[in-house]
């Protein structure tokens, strides 16, 4: 892999860190207002869409997932909790 290739494989891999990190405060700066929560829940799902080891913002929207009563995918979401916990 050449130099170009390597530096923009960390630049995009770097960025999705970055904007998941960003979706998944803006997450929580919702949730907090008692408000939108379903914005929330978009951001939430944003962040582990574009990092998927994001723990924090997973399991924040296993949480209010849970809060608002979506039991839509609850037993995929469920497993995949699971598994990241053992």
């Amino acid at each position: 892999m050449n130099t170009c290739t390597q530096i923009f494989d960390e630049s995009y891999t770097h960025t999705h860190q970055s904007l998941s990190d960003a979706h998944n405060g803006l997450g929580a700066a919702i949730e907090m207002t008692h408000s939108r929560l379903e914005l929330s829940v978009t951001n939430f799902q944003k962040s582990v869409e574009l990092n998927p080891n994001n723990e924090p913002a997973f399991f924040s929207l296993i949480h209010l997932k849970g809060r608002i009563c979506d039991w839509r995918e609850y037993a995929q979401t469920f497993e995949k909790g699971m598994c990241v916990l053992v």
